[in-house]
């Protein structure tokens, strides 16, 4: 039977399906059902450590985005919960997830600010009260339309470097998918203190129900965001940046998290089918994984990784002519 153990962030995971941030680490009940599915790490929504107004957030987005993506943004803010939006009961909230899951499952906490002081200032209470992990949710940095995307870039770096200076947790960068000079800005990203990347930040996408009174949680579930793009990235900085990827954003099926593995992805976020099915469906989708790595004479996850990142190519010519012609097939 195939082993499903990964390494991601510097802790040994007993499989590579983490549950992403969701309301379903907002409450203690969502907690423990997802540990007694067996969640091999916990990823809490962010803390929102700086002023935040909805139409604000959504005159900020790049004119270039669709229509469809502003609802999906002010989803995204307005169902944020109270601790959410105060850094004591944020650090309350991580101390009591603690105390229901016991020390042996990781928690990574996320902060979404502008500031540097509050960058620094959260960062500093977030390890204080017992996360394993940080992720630096750089949402609100990456989507001014009037910033130059390389000047954006610098002020991520000095950000990461700034909180490096002042925590020992972990550090995980989620990115928006920009492309402009994405290379060379990743691989600028691990000297500056960041050990891991998530690729990339979804959103929910909201629609409106016939029922005013329903659950929103129930009306945002995300899309797959072009998971060609998201795989094509993952391939290409997989084994040669010295640092973990994660992939991020419309996981549906085990197939899904089958193809990051293969394209080099330490972890597999997973947040939409989880919301829809329930917690027990991590089950389900470790057993598919594991059903099909026998099937295809894997005897692990390790042998899995990377199968189809660049460092399988003599050239860089080789590897974008190959993911060009779409060779991953998507499957549905």
């Amino acid at each position: 039977m195939a082993e499903l153990n990964t390494s991601y962030l510097g802790f040994e995971l007993e499989h590579p399906l983490v549950p992403g941030a969701s309301p379903l680490t907002d409450e203690l009940d969502g907690v423990r059902r997802l540990h007694d599915a067996g969640a091999p790490m916990f990823t809490l929504r962010s803390l929102i450590a700086a002023p935040l107004n909805v139409a604000d957030e959504a005159r900020r987005l790049d004119a270039g985005q669709t229509s469809d993506t502003s609802p999906s943004v002010a989803a995204g803010l307005q169902d944020a919960p109270r601790h959410a939006r105060e850094p004591d009961a944020y650090c309350e909230h991580i101390r009591r997830v603690r105390r229901a899951i016991g020390d042996r499952i990781p928690i990574v906490a996320s902060l979404y600010a502008r500031s540097m002081n509050d960058w620094l200032s959260n960062a500093n209470l977030i390890e204080q009260a017992g996360a394993d992990a940080l992720e630096l949710n750089i949402y609100g940095m990456a989507i001014s339309p009037d910033q130059p995307v390389e000047s954006i870039q610098r002020e991520i770096l000095h950000v990461v470097q700034a909180v490096r200076s002042q925590i020992r947790l972990p550090i995980v960068v989620k990115l928006l998918p920009f492309s402009k000079s994405l290379d060379q800005f990743i691989r600028k990203l691990p000297a500056a203190g960041a050990d891991a990347l998530v690729l990339y930040n979804g959103f929910y996408c909201g629609d409106l129900g016939v029922d005013p009174l329903a659950d929103p949680v129930l009306q945002a579930i995300s899309n797959p965001l072009d998971p060609h793009y998201r795989l094509r990235w993952l391939a290409r900085l997989s084994g040669g940046i010295g640092i973990d990827l994660a992939y991020g954003g419309g996981v549906r099926i085990y197939l899904h998290a089958i193809k990051a593995l293969l394209c080099g992805a330490a972890a597999v976020q997973v947040v939409s089918m989880l919301i829809k099915n329930g917690p027990q469906h991590l089950l389900t989708m470790c057993q598919e994984m594991r059903n099909w790595l026998d099937e295809h004479d894997y005897g692990s996850v390790a042998q899995l990784q990377g199968q189809v990142s660049m460092q399988s190519f003599d050239t860089l010519e080789s590897f974008d002519m190959t993911y060009n012609r779409q060779i991953l097939m998507h499957p549905h």
